[in-house]
């Protein structure tokens, strides 16, 4: 695929997802792959009513049995072992009933193998062999699931964070990201033609931008943050503003300082919240 300055950069990112999605291998004999939609089951945003994480709680649980179970069976207490797998096959049972759109995800061969060589007592390694196979069934759900479910149901939507700015403007979380990046890249271009008094107005406006994006992190975060807008972070921006206010034209030093804010503030929140961002503009059109 041949991209281009023109494509749309969601429109990019959607097809990275779905190709590298669509090329991914289905592990263990079962089950097929999936018919892949970007629509969740209707059945499943019952148990997220109310910020509550009653799939995902019930999915941990299976978790925990599975492991348990498995663990004991390499250390050949085959006795408990039994008995944890059983609980764990009730719960699968279970979870795989939560969502019916989703049955196909719960083969019940590969469980039915593990549980007769438990039964057995036959050696660790051979047990690990098919335990594989039942640990694929997860993760050949949460290939094709849980980005998505974690995208809708676990993370806030960021086209419905806004800021008021001291004009009672409503700015929009994508605005204030672009006016952030707008202004950090022309403070060194208004220094070097020592046009102090523009470079002046724009950290201004740099500086109220950052003001909101640290407001914004308070529209999910309840705790302040620790990073990206740190005091380590603010520390290149009062260094900025004292260049300016002291008018120096040393622009490597500037640059040296924008560089810090990209490397420690700006591109790793990218990579943490740009993914989902995207996704869930993606799984709304």
């Amino acid at each position: 695929m041949i991209y281009t300055r023109k494509a749309p950069l969601i429109c990019i990112l959607a097809s990275l997802i779905l190709s590298t999605i669509l090329t991914l291998p289905t592990f263990g004999e079962e089950p097929k792959t999936p018919f892949i939609s970007k629509d969740l089951p209707d059945s499943l945003a019952h148990y997220y009513k109310g910020r509550r994480n009653q799939y995902a709680l019930s999915m941990i649980e299976l978790g925990r049995l599975m492991g348990a179970s498995f663990e004991e069976a390499y250390s050949k207490n085959y006795d408990h072992a039994i008995k944890l797998f059983k609980s764990f096959e009730e719960q699968y049972d279970q979870v795989s009933q939560m969502v019916p759109e989703w049955d196909y995800y719960f083969p019940n061969g590969p469980l039915q193998e593990v549980e007769q060589l438990i039964s057995q007592k036959a050696p660790p390694e051979k047990i690990r062999e098919s335990a594989r196979r039942v640990e694929n069934i997860c993760t050949n759900c949460h290939i094709y699931e849980m980005f998505k479910v974690q995208s809708t149901y676990h993370w806030k939507k960021f086209n419905q964070i806004s800021i008021v700015n001291q004009d009672g403007e409503d700015i929009s979380f994508h605005t204030i990201m672009i006016q952030l990046s707008n202004k950090l890249a022309v403070i060194p271009s208004t220094v070097q033609r020592e046009d102090f008094e523009a470079a002046q107005r724009h950290f201004k406006d740099l500086s109220d931008n950052f003001i909101f994006l640290e407001m914004s992190c308070n529209r999910c975060h309840a705790q302040p943050r620790e990073y990206f807008v740190d005091q380590r972070v603010k520390a290149h921006w009062y260094q900025i503003g004292g260049l300016i206010r002291h008018k120096k034209t040393d622009l490597a030093a500037y640059n040296k300082l924008v560089d810090q804010v990209y490397e420690q503030s700006c591109i790793p929140c990218h990579r943490v919240h740009m993914p989902v961002a995207f996704m869930q503009i993606y799984l709304s059109e």
